[in-house]
């Protein structure tokens, strides 16, 4: 081929190309600057909920680009209503500067809709709508208006809060999943009133009859700043629809905060003084500028409390009083929130740092969010019994019977623990040591004895006496030993 020939091929193609450019759908290339969503494809309804709005399971967070702007409107306006969402036009692309990556595949844009979960309903049929910000498995739901038109303003609240990390889901930490519920009483947020379409006051209807503080007990009157309420507390603990929807789901949280109004304060629970729950108030009150009193609530007797609820059951939890009926605060609420969310590894973690263990994720993802207690090498998580024998030290610990060279490194070394066989018999949970001579004797929970040979390191069984059948008449509680015999407490 001449030159000339090649010349002119060359012009062909390069003229082919600029035609074929010149006829692409502009709908195929997205607008400069608009952030495209992983292609991967949402399979269930909770996934399809999750897109756009929330971190990737690699950790990487996503946003929901600059495409359109939408509040969140689902105050109540009747029965079983449902969240609906009003758009604008869309802004005017941003411009984009660096290397061209190439065209990437457009997405539709994620609607805050998408993110909606409704939990449950309310007596009138309401529904109770959670928004989510992440896929993380630290679940932190923030709760607006338990008191409804009396507490109007945390909707506010909360509504604002639910628009602002839709339109910036990135600031979501990747290890954390951001549930926002704007109204647990939207009966009463619909008719003005503090409780609920029953009458009942949804922060006096908690089960804390059991978690250790008597002056917090739930009880069927209540009081509030107006007085004593016969009724108030409902027929009987969790008795409201609202109260049991967000208790379930709260059951796998691990941070709650709850907005009410206005006291200008922050509040931990009662008397159990859970450390979580304190550390998570004083992360708050650095963020808010509210204090937190170190006598706690005494404007008036409060039984039942939720708060107090979560936190005996483990939950970190607080109350954030506003400061008056009418301001919702949402700057001062936003900056408190993003300290939770730069803070929320330590807040959960509190009570393993108490204990000198470290908060690990058994599933680090979506998938689950099951947290356990790592403890350092050598540590002893739940001793019970002790005994020495010769210069071994022999330690019954956390279901595990340990043997410690007293004139040696000290090193701990398990020679017992549930599920071990001795002479074809499952050993159970051991619950007690007693040792006499050369000899070391456990006592389980089904009350087998095992016999140790500590010159000879090796396992008898001592006293065998399951029972064949279901039950047993007796329960073994202690073991001990003299020169002549061995001893059972029962």
């Amino acid at each position: 081929m001449t030159l000339t020939e090649r010349r002119g091929l060359y012009i062909g193609l390069v003229t082919s190309l600029l035609l074929g450019l010149l006829v692409i759908p502009a709908s195929s290339i997205p607008p400069a600057g608009q952030t495209v969503l992983p292609g991967r494809a949402a399979t269930t309804p909770e996934q399809q909920a999750l897109s756009g709005v929330s971190a990737t399971a690699t950790g990487q967070a996503t946003t929901a680009g600059p495409t359109a702007t939408r509040s969140v409107q689902d105050a109540p306006a009747g029965p079983a209503t449902t969240p609906t969402i009003s758009a604008s036009s869309p802004p005017p692309a941003a411009a984009t500067s660096g290397h061209d990556t190439g065209t990437p595949t457009p997405t539709p844009t994620p609607d805050i809709a998408d993110s909606a979960v409704v939990i449950g309903q309310s007596v009138q049929g309401r529904p109770l709508t959670a928004y989510r910000f992440g896929q993380g498995p630290l679940k932190i739901v923030l709760v607006g208006d338990i008191h409804g038109g009396f507490e109007a303003n945390t909707y506010e609240l909360a509504r604002m809060l639910a628009d602002h990390f839709y339109a910036h889901a990135g600031d979501v930490p990747a290890g954390v999943s951001l549930w926002i519920l704007p109204t647990m009483n939207p009966d009463g947020l619909e008719a003005g009133e503090r409780r609920n379409a029953n009458g009942v006051d949804l922060n006096r209807n908690g089960d804390t009859s059991l978690d250790g503080c008597a002056g917090n007990d739930w009880t069927p009157d209540a009081a509030d700043s107006d007085g004593l309420h016969p009724g108030a507390g409902g027929p009987h603990p969790f008795s409201e629809p609202e109260l049991v929807a967000v208790r379930d789901f709260l059951d796998d949280a691990w941070l709650a905060v709850f907005y009410h109004s206005a006291a200008e304060a922050i509040f931990v629970d009662s008397c159990q003084r859970h450390l979580p729950s304190a550390a998570l108030a004083q992360v708050l009150s650095e963020g808010t500028g509210y204090p937190v009193p170190p006598e706690g609530w005494s404007g008036y007797p409060i039984t039942g409390d939720f708060a107090d609820y979560l936190a005996g059951e483990g939950v970190a939890a607080v109350t954030v009083e506003l400061t008056d009926h009418e301001d919702p605060e949402f700057e001062r609420n936003l900056a408190g929130v993003e300290a939770l969310l730069a803070a929320a590894d330590g807040v959960a973690a509190a009570e393993a740092d108490g204990a000198w263990a470290q908060l690990t994720w058994l599933e680090p993802s979506a998938a689950g969010n099951a947290g356990t207690w790592q403890y350092p090498a050598g540590s002893f998580v739940h001793p019970l019994a002790l005994e020495v024998v010769g210069e071994t030290a022999y330690l019954l610990d956390g279901g595990r019977v340990l043997a410690i060279d007293l004139a040696g490194s000290g090193q701990l070394e398990p020679i017992l623990a549930a599920g071990d066989s001795v002479e074809g018999v499952r050993v159970l949970e051991p619950l007690d040591l007693a040792a006499g001579g050369n000899a070391l004797l456990v006592l389980d929970r089904a009350g087998d004895v095992y016999r140790y040979d500590v010159e000879g390191r090796a396992w008898a069984l001592e006293r065998y006496d399951r029972p064949s059948g279901t039950t047993y008449d007796h329960y073994f509680v202690a073991l001990a030993r003299d020169d002549s015999a061995n001893y059972l407490l029962e």
